[in-house]
């Protein structure tokens, strides 16, 4: 069933997805920027977590020359070779783990990331779909330079023919005919974000609830702790952790503040210089882009930097209870 929910969820995507056979140059560079960021992201995120499960078990293993993980094993793990043999199955297995986890976990981040990605280049293309309708009426690209510079600045330099080619028949048609394509774009992407929000939705929940509960205790017991190498060791599993949730909240933020943005590139068409037909439309678009893309952990809250001061403020709120309840 999940297997079943995760191939119709990525087929979706890859249906939906501006790639890189666009037209604009603006746009390339945008996906572009947004896709090398995914790739560091996911290094940083990955490394991280990678370094610190593996040297949470060499630590054990150089200072207290011991098995690193607690396990039971039908043989004498005491001696050699079992012991060294014991050891790198277990830093084996913590690095499968980590891929596999770091795998899991990255899979929401980078989707939801990308998505905003998505937005970003529908907004530039809402944004200079009225240039380019006139590109596409063989129009030369200095005079439509200058068309834009004088809409930007408010300089009313432009000569009376072009106020009527605005009005025309045919630039009109052109432009709805753009408009149109900009706007099945804009509902496959919305609908994409519906999909990903009843995929993800229950998942992230108990996800962010864990890596609380992680935070919290593990917090609490470096606190109890006074050996400055166990501290070390538990540093290694909270930062991971902290980069995690971060980075979860973070593009969900992302994603809804992309999908706002959608609303103001639509007004910055130049609606007022088309006709009353195309100014109806493009109305239509901007009421239809207020409702922003969000993701909720469980139809409970949303995915955003909110999210993440109120799990950093819940977490030391817990931490101070039990550290009072120690004290006593």
């Amino acid at each position: 069933m999940a297997q079943e929910k995760t191939k119709k969820l990525v087929e979706l995507m890859n249906k939906t997805f501006y790639y890189n056979n666009l037209e604009n140059v603006n746009s390339r560079i945008h996906l572009k920027r947004y896709l090398d960021i995914s790739n560091r992201g996911y290094l940083i995120w990955f490394f991280t977590a990678f370094f610190g499960g593996q040297m949470y078990t060499l630590i054990e293993i150089f200072t207290q020359h011991s098995i690193p993980m607690p396990t039971w094993h039908p043989y004498n793990t005491e001696i050699s070779p079992n012991y060294q043999l014991t050891c790198v199955l277990q830093l084996f297995s913590q690095a499968v783990m980590v891929l596999v986890m770091n795998g899991t976990d990255t899979f929401w981040s980078f989707m939801a990331f990308i998505t905003s990605g998505q937005f970003k280049v529908l907004a530039d293309n809402f944004e200079n779909v009225f240039y380019k309708t006139l590109i596409n009426m063989g129009w030369r690209l200095d005079d439509i330079s200058k068309i834009k510079e004088s809409l930007l600045n408010g300089n009313d330099v432009m000569k009376e023919s072009y106020y009527e080619m605005f009005e025309s028949i045919r630039f009109n048609e052109e432009l709805n005919k753009e408009l149109v394509v900009l706007i099945k774009k804009k509902i496959e992407l919305l609908k994409f974000c519906e999909e990903m929000e009843n995929y993800w939705s229950f998942i992230l929940l108990p996800m962010v609830l864990l890596t609380q509960s992680y935070l919290t205790f593990s917090g609490f017991i470096m606190l109890l702790n006074t050996n400055f190498i166990s501290t070390i060791r538990i540093l290694q599993y909270i930062i991971p952790m902290l980069i995690e949730v971060g980075f979860m909240t973070y593009f969900g933020e992302l994603l809804s503040n992309e999908s706002e943005a959608l609303q103001m590139a639509i007004y910055k068409i130049p609606w007022y210089l088309c006709s009353k037909t195309t100014q109806i439309l493009i109305k239509m678009c901007h009421l239809r882009a207020r409702k922003p893309a969000r993701i909720s952990m469980a139809k409970f809250t949303n995915v955003n930097l909110k999210t993440f001061t109120y799990l950093m403020k819940s977490s030391i709120s817990y931490l101070t209870v039990l550290n009072k309840i120690k004290a006593r």
